[in-house]
């Protein structure tokens, strides 16, 4: 139940564009999971895309 309410907190936090509580909280799950849990994988990539996203959004305008 933690598990899925962090994950959910998480893809929030990647929505709101607020990537420095998404990295805490991806940091915590990881500790915990392990880096190749499936979820916490596509949880790094979810995170790392929508950063390379806002960067190219930033850098265009």
């Amino acid at each position: 139940k933690e598990y899925k309410d962090k994950l959910n907190q998480l893809y929030r936090l990647i929505d709101d564009e607020k990537f420095d509580e998404a990295k805490e909280i991806l940091s915590e799950l990881t500790e915990k999971f392990g880096e190749h849990d499936t979820e916490i994988v596509r949880a790094n990539m979810h995170l790392n895309l929508a950063e390379e996203d806002m960067n190219e959004i930033h850098q265009e305008g």
